[in-house]
């Protein structure tokens, strides 16, 4: 059964690695993009590689899907990857990223700034991107909460005493972790 769960997977990951080289968001999408974010952060959405800007667009439908309808959680999904646009990703970057964090999801632990160098530097993104983006977030019209979202979404860890957010947060990981 595990057998089949990880080809599965690497299927997935597979059509993934198709979808980053050939996607990009249509025009009605940025349109709704654009009324959902602050100009100042839709204007940092658009740095983003194509890619990962339809990723974060999946990510929002995902969540309205859900109930989450709250414009800063739908700000959470179009944003919580903006810190990639300080050192963007290349795609074998991206490749080993997640490759490494298949095979060991520990991987990204005893990663620091000075590993941007080389052939961890796509994983130094993976583990340094929420907090840059939270970083980036702060110097806009973010609410705090968004801000936290954003530094916290791949640790699934939020300290807001609010459940619905809480619920936003662990629904939001898992659909992250997913896609």
């Amino acid at each position: 059964m595990v057998d089949i769960v990880r080809k599965n997977r690497l299927f997935y990951r597979i059509s993934q690695f198709l979808q980053v080289i050939f996607s990009h968001p249509e025009k009605v999408q940025l349109e709704k993009v654009s009324q959902i974010l602050e100009p100042d952060q839709f204007g940092l959405f658009l740095q983003l590689q194509k890619s990962e800007q339809v990723h974060a667009i999946q990510i929002m439908k995902e969540i309205e899907i859900k109930g989450f309808e709250d414009r800063d959680y739908l700000k959470a999904a179009l944003l919580h990857d903006i810190g990639k646009i300080v050192h963007p990703l290349k795609i074998w970057e991206r490749v080993i990223a997640v490759i490494c964090r298949w095979i060991n999801s520990d991987c990204l632990d005893d990663l620091s700034d000075k590993d941007l160098k080389g052939w961890k530097r796509g994983l130094v993104i993976a583990k340094k991107h929420p907090e840059w983006g939270a970083e980036m977030l702060s110097g806009t019209d973010a609410s705090n909460e968004l801000v936290e979202i954003i530094r916290k979404h791949h640790e699934g860890d939020l300290e807001i005493n609010d459940p619905k957010a809480k619920e936003f947060l662990t629904l939001f990981k898992s659909i992250d972790d997913n896609n």
